[in-house]
């Protein structure tokens, strides 16, 4: 993997482009930085830090958690992850899945 995205020159990417691969190469603070400039409504929402596989080892560093709180305005949990989503619009039928989840949890 390393090998891999080392061999590219990823300068003219996408944010959510390099922020994966700081975090592929192990560059948490990079990555911190990167979400940063991404911010609250960017490239990456705040649910796909919860859920994309490339984030696991990233979201256990401080580097992840600072910047988090700073974007989003609270800390990271999967429970808020949820409960952010139940802010999507009423008449989009996911409202209804969402309290389902929530109950099963």
């Amino acid at each position: 993997c390393l090998k891999i995205i080392s061999d590219e020159d990823w300068t003219a990417c996408e944010n959510k482009f390099k922020l994966a691969v700081a975090v592929l190469k192990d560059e948490f603070e990079k990555a911190a930085a990167v979400m940063r400039k991404v911010g609250k409504s960017g490239e990456v929402r705040e649910e796909q830090y919860s859920n994309w596989p490339v984030f696991r080892e990233f979201r256990k560093s401080s580097y992840f958690l600072e910047a988090y709180a700073e974007i989003f305005g609270h800390p990271f949990t999967n429970i808020s992850i949820l409960q952010s989503k139940e802010t999507v619009k009423e008449g989009s039928g996911i409202e209804e899945d969402l309290t389902h989840e929530k109950k099963t949890l």
